[in-house]
């Protein structure tokens, strides 16, 4: 149902149109597939992989053990068939395959690389915690004792069972490279995927070819990734053909695009993500303003209940649904309070700062502007000063994406650990660090901290929506709603 609510949002919203767009949109070389990047900054190193259009292009150079799809289903990847016995998965590997340097993949690169992935350093540690391990004291290095090869298998055993082990298997934290492997221009090592890099031309297009001896064979010979940050020209290009896949992002591009109500439902995928769209209160910088710690908590429970989320939604066109709380897990919000009294909040004024794009824009025009002698005003500023700010801690408001890879309570949390290299997104809450995923109950009272003494209002929980052109098969989407494209083709 919720597919269908968000096609239908889509082809009522745009409008019923031509039959040709979708039918029409073939003219791209029928050996190569145009995707789109909106951003040029690659950083393609797997441990540190942490924006969108990176991992766009690393889901074609890398490849876990197994691949998940977005309802659960487990795919073989450098894995030919798993098994599991208690605490033990067993994975065995696909026989005479090679890394897209062309050197042999090992079951020796496998524990390496998972192990790699297993250290404090790499932004998805935390994903394989559930791995066991051990960290003698004083120690910044983990020794991985759940992960060894036995013959061409590998085994890998939990200290408790973690729900989201297979699908952080399939992702960056699972992607097996090259051991010993440095990294080259744009953070490039050898990878399991089907395609190599074959040339970067910077600010304009990154390109793709295919390769012999992949565990996952390419299904197309050339991927062009062309940077087109306007979304306009985006739907223009796609509507001529110039592009086989355009992500519906923002709700100006949806309504630059008409789309026959009747084809929507065969060419557009949908899923709920775990993108949310948060407001981050700088608290260092609003008692630097003069607010004391009460009129602080007054502030922001006033603003979390001034926030008009299902306009917001209304706006996004079918990309966004609301939601209240600070954190994405399964099925818990927050009702935010009826009524604050904000007559002990002094005069003066707060501003928002938020990546300058389409959405954000209508997303902020939204947004209450004022609450009660607090005047909030907006700008829009460029990705790199918004990250700036968050680490030197000298903004007000800020409206950020925090995107997830796994429904995970722990990664949420990780936001607000002292220790973790996520917390420039968050608020140190001294205690958090004790938040493990083998336990339950500990994390759902880190999580009422969260949600009690945090930083972060929730705002929307973001949905995906994907639209292909006829002559494109195997477009996949993943448990947290990304694209992936790793059995793309033409027909």
């Amino acid at each position: 149902m919720k597919k269908y609510a968000a096609i239908a949002a889509l082809a009522v919203l745009v409008g019923a149109a031509s039959y040709s767009l979708l039918s029409r949109n073939q003219s791209a070389s029928e050996q190569a597939i145009s995707l789109r990047l909106e951003s040029f900054a690659l950083s393609l190193t797997p441990s540190k992989l942490a924006d969108t259009e990176s991992r766009r292009v690393a889901t074609l150079l890398h490849l876990g053990l197994i691949r998940v799809d977005q309802d659960g289903t487990v795919h073989p990847g450098v894995a030919e068939r798993w098994e599991r016995s208690g605490s033990v998965h067993r994975f065995s590997l696909k026989q005479n395959k090679t890394f897209n340097d062309g050197t042999p993949i090992t079951p020796e690169d496998v524990t390496a690389s998972l192990c790699q992935a297993m250290q404090p350093a790499s932004l998805y540690s935390w994903s394989l915690a559930s791995i066991k391990h051990e960290v003698s004291p004083g120690s910044k290095e983990v020794k991985c004792t759940g992960i060894r090869a036995v013959g061409p298998s590998i085994e890998v055993e939990e200290s408790a069972p973690a729900p989201w082990l297979l699908e952080a298997l399939s992702g960056p934290a699972g992607w097996v490279v090259k051991k010993g492997a440095v990294p080259a221009e744009y953070g490039n090592v050898p990878g399991a995927g089907a395609f190599r890099l074959a040339e970067v031309r910077p600010d304009s297009r990154v390109v793709l070819q295919s390769r012999a001896g992949a565990p996952l064979p390419a299904r197309a010979e050339t991927i062009v990734f062309n940077y087109v940050p306007d979304d306009a020209i985006a739907a223009t290009k796609f509507k001529s053909g110039e592009l086989n896949v355009l992500e519906l992002n923002s709700p100006n591009l949806i309504k630059s695009l008409d789309i026959d109500r009747n084809e929507a439902d065969a060419y557009l995928k949908s899923a709920t993500t775990d993108k949310l769209r948060v407001l981050i209160v700088g608290e260092e910088q609003l008692a630097k303003k003069g607010l004391n710690s009460q009129q602080i908590a007054t502030f922001k429970r006033a603003l979390s209940s001034a926030i008009d989320r299902r306009k917001v939604a209304s706006i996004s066109l079918g990309l966004a649904n609301p939601h209240t709380a600070p954190y994405i897990v399964d099925g818990t919000t927050i009702d935010p309070s009826t009524a604050v009294d904000v007559s002990q909040l002094p005069k003066m004024k707060l501003t928002i700062i938020s990546e300058s794009d389409a959405f954000s824009d209508l997303i902020a025009a939204t947004l209450p502007k004022e609450i009660g002698a607090i005047e909030i005003d907006y700008k829009g500023v460029d990705k790199g000063l918004l990250i700036s700010s968050l680490v030197k801690h000298d903004f007000d408001l800020a409206s950020v994406v925090i995107e997830a890879t796994l429904k995970a309570p722990v990664f949420w949390t990780s936001f607000f650990n002292p220790a973790s290299p996520f917390v420039a997104f968050g608020k140190p809450l001294p205690g958090t660090e004790a938040a493990s995923p083998m336990d339950t109950q500990k994390l759902r009272e880190t999580l009422a901290r969260i949600r009690d003494e945090g930083n972060w209002i929730g705002v929307v929980r973001e949905n995906k929506l994907v639209l292909n052109s006829k002559n494109v098969t195997g477009l996949r989407l993943s448990p947290a709603g990304q694209t992936s494209y790793e059995e793309i083709g033409l027909k």
